[in-house]
């Protein structure tokens, strides 16, 4: 729910999570292109709206794959929905 900035992940149980604008816009991005590899600068444009330079872009979008990993996989440290392509990106993974 992007208005409520709410999200729902399903499993035994389904667990809730608050999101902030940030994580929801980011997260957002990740649905409408899941298990499509974006890099962190695609994921700032299309989240944030601005193109930031590789780094910039690392530095602004990892923040919030921890903190929406930490929210929403059952084990963060072994993520199972927001995947790392190691040198290329992430993707939201829907298998």
């Amino acid at each position: 729910d992007r208005q409520k900035r709410l999200v729902t992940v399903q499993g035994k149980p389904a667990r809730r999570a608050e999101l902030t604008e940030g994580e929801t816009d980011v997260l957002a991005v990740l649905m409408e292109q899941a298990d499509k590899v974006l890099s962190c600068s695609e994921l700032a444009s299309a989240a944030m709206g601005y193109e930031p330079d590789k780094w910039n872009a690392e530095s602004m979008i990892r923040p919030y794959i921890f903190r929406l990993r930490r929210k929403l996989e059952e084990i963060p440290e072994k993520p199972r929905l927001i995947r790392t392509v190691r040198g290329r990106g992430y993707f939201l993974s829907l298998t």
